[in-house]
């Protein structure tokens, strides 16, 4: 009754980040719809380019929102442990967006740097502050997300606070041009914030690889895991101990407990108290098989 019970609070959670995305989505298309005719309006190429990269996340996350739900589905025979890792492979499609744009912007930044052209600066600023204002609001309202700190949900979130500073940078490069005309400024920025958004989008990746390559979460210490369990009362030893996680978010352990023939009663005493260690380290999917010594030797 109380694994059910936690499953709907969870489903419940679920259901507002669901929600959470989608806004994030619908104002993420409708303000690049706003880009394109604003970066036409301003000749800013940046602003176009800028376009073209939200187009590209509004695409991402569309592929994000569906592969979210998806991984919500209940275990198939086909799938036995469920759908969750389809979260992951999206978060895998965003941060591969994240960059290939984040390289694109550079090169484009270095092209802008030598060949800076005219643009309408005031036009820029108004853009620029709406740009701030729409991706901020949804960096916002997905930050209030439950599983924020899932992987598919921080690709989105990166996303977002890249687009909050390109927008910073578009303002800052936008009133300095108003004011001196260096229109190479704005090169200098988007190359910048570039380099920054690389910076965090590759480790997401990575983190993304560890867990699709079954290693244990970073947050468990095995070998100081291993020691507690060993320290049980009446075991002998633990092999075949394996841990890793199904999104980053769940869990799971399988381990062989060996102890002696005349504590074999005991198992379903022995069974709890290495179950208890396993959940104080947020593993709560297990499966323990007590084993006599005997058998091993």
């Amino acid at each position: 009754m109380e694994h059910h019970h936690h499953h709907h609070h969870h489903h419940t959670h679920g259901a507002t980040d669901l929600k959470e995305m989608k806004t994030a989505f619908w104002l993420n298309l409708s303000f690049t719809i706003v880009e394109f005719i604003g970066g036409l309006f301003t000749n800013s190429f940046a602003i176009v380019a800028d376009a073209f990269h939200d187009l590209g996340d509004s695409i991402a996350l569309g592929i994000g929102i569906w592969l979210e739900k998806y991984a919500k589905k209940k275990p198939s025979v086909t799938f036995t442990f469920g759908y969750k890792r389809f979260s992951l492979l999206s978060a895998c499609v965003l941060s591969t967006i994240l960059i290939v744009g984040s390289v694109a912007m550079m090169v484009k930044s270095v092209e802008n740097f030598f060949n800076p052209h005219e643009v309408l600066s005031s036009g820029m600023i108004l853009l620029a502050v709406l740009g701030v204002f729409i991706n901020g609001l949804a960096f916002w309202r997905l930050s209030k997300q439950e599983s924020k700190h899932k992987a598919n949900s921080r690709a989105m979130l990166l996303h977002f606070l890249e687009d909050v500073l390109g927008w910073v940078a578009v303002l800052i490069g936008a009133v300095v041009i108003y004011f001196t005309g260096w229109y190479w400024i704005d090169a200098v920025l988007s190359f910048g914030i570039a380099l920054f958004i690389l910076y965090n989008a590759i480790p997401n990746l990575f983190s993304v690889f560890k867990i699709f390559l079954q290693m244990a979460p970073a947050k468990i210490d095995v070998q100081l895991l291993l020691e507690k369990l060993r320290s049980v009362e009446k075991v002998q030893e633990i092999h075949r101990l394996y841990v890793w996680t199904e999104d980053g978010d769940s869990h799971i352990a399988t381990l062989h407990a060996l102890v002696s023939e005349e504590n074999l009663s005991k198992s379903d005493a022995i069974r709890e108290e290495i179950k208890k260690i396993l959940n104080e380290n947020h593993i709560h999917n297990t499966t323990i098989q007590i084993e006599s010594i005997k058998c091993c030797e």
